[in-house]
């Protein structure tokens, strides 16, 4: 099967290579032994460089602990993994050993690996007091990343399986219908799950706003636009009070246009840029589907940004250097405030930025703060400048 895999992508290189004007064709070179070795990691580069030969540890990990398999009192399992401290000290308190967190033998990762055996011992000791409901109830209240295990009963079962289609009834001679795997993936094939393939309807899905013409309101932009409202692939952020930038981004083709009062915006000329936020939104109105107002978060001008949101008619705010969830909830109130009286056509969006090493390790409970989350953003330079970490001089290869 992993050879199969390899060799479809290969196929599908060597077509674009036709497509794209390449000549003399594509020789694919296929065996049943370098698939699976590629799939082995870095274990080859450490042997070559270290001479160290990694030894089995069934469902655990050579690299990290907290991380096995564990079996429960009902005789199923679960898998967890734990190796960051903020996780790890989760699960020693979870456990009932919260006298492991300062222990230095399990103070850091590599201190759990090499004594890998007693972490497992305290974890194993713990599941099989819980049936695997109540360890995973227990264990996900505590932030602990955690699972289950499941056997195909537990995938026959699954409703998430079954909408999916994971599994579908076909019709056999013998036996009339049987239940095996669906086709994979299953959106290339219409008679799989009768999804149909790509085609006209589709392009009212992920389609701009039609209405360019820089007249339509933020109510006809939000009836019209549907569910196309809510994608947001692309974020272009302009500084609020830049006339240049501003009739600029109308043309840009972003999903979403982001004003920028913070950052993007000097603090002597801030006043005045949310005086004219109300025409900035209207120029953008005419060519993005949604526009959120970057708001000076956590200051004295927080309060004021919000009303000027109100004012211009946009559809969102975009709140940086989110602190917690109290943070968001917080802003929440003061939003539904203003909706409440009316200050505004739609109830408003929210774009909350991850800016500190902190708020990272809350980023769930953020997430879960308001219904009125439509995204979260990580700001990448901002955390690392937290954490004090490193740049490197390479150019990233892969967008963040």
């Amino acid at each position: 099967m992993v050879a199969g895999l390899y060799g479809a992508s290969a196929v599908q290189a060597a077509l674009r290579a036709r497509d794209v004007g390449g000549e003399g064709g594509q020789v694919i070179d296929l065996s049943l032994l370098e698939p699976p070795y590629a799939t082995i990691g870095p274990d080859l580069s450490i042997y070559e460089r270290t001479g160290t030969i990694k030894q089995r540890v069934g469902s655990g990990s050579n690299n990290s602990s907290p991380r096995n398999v564990y079996r429960c009192a009902d005789g199923k399992y679960v898998a967890l993994s734990g190796p960051l401290k903020v996780w790890r000290s989760g699960v020693f308190q979870v456990v009932g050993a919260p006298e492991m967190i300062q222990a230095p033998r399990f103070r850091t990762n590599a201190n759990c690996v090499a004594h890998m055996s007693e972490v497992d011992a305290a974890i194993s000791d713990w599941f099989e007091t819980k049936s695997r409901s109540e360890a995973l109830a227990t264990m996900y209240a505590a932030d602990v990343t955690v699972g289950p295990v499941y056997d195909i009963a537990d995938t026959f079962a699954d409703a998430h399986f079954r909408e999916r289609r994971v599994f579908v009834e076909v019709e056999d001679d013998e036996l009339g219908t049987v239940t095996m795997q669906n086709i994979t993936p299953a959106a290339v094939f219409q008679d799989a799950r009768g999804m149909a393939l790509p085609g006209p309807r589709n392009w009212s899905v992920y389609r701009r706003n039609p209405d360019r013409s820089g007249t339509g309101s933020r109510t006809d932009r939000s009836s019209a636009s549907g569910r196309s409202g809510e994608i947001m692939r692309s974020l272009l952020d302009v500084p609020a009070n830049s006339e240049r930038f501003v009739a600029k981004s109308a043309d840009i083709g972003a999903d979403v246009i982001i004003l920028d009062l913070e950052d993007g915006v000097g603090e002597a000329q801030k006043d005045n840029a949310r005086r004219t936020l109300t025409e900035a939104v209207q120029i953008c109105a005419s060519g993005s589907l949604q526009i959120f107002l970057r708001i000076n978060g956590g200051t004295e001008r927080e309060r004021a940004d919000v009303e000027a949101v109100f004012r211009a008619g946009a559809h969102g705010v975009f709140l940086p250097k989110a602190r917690n969830a109290h943070h968001i909830r917080q802003l929440v109130e003061t939003l539904e405030s203003h909706e409440a009286q009316s200050l505004c056509v739609a109830p408003l969006k929210l774009i909350v930025a991850i800016e500190t090493a902190d708020a990272l390790f809350k980023a769930r409970d953020i997430a879960r703060a308001s219904d009125k989350i439509v995204g979260l953003n990580c700001g990448s330079e901002d955390i690392a400048t937290a954490l004090g970490a490193s740049r490197l001089r390479r150019r990233s290869i892969f967008q963040k």
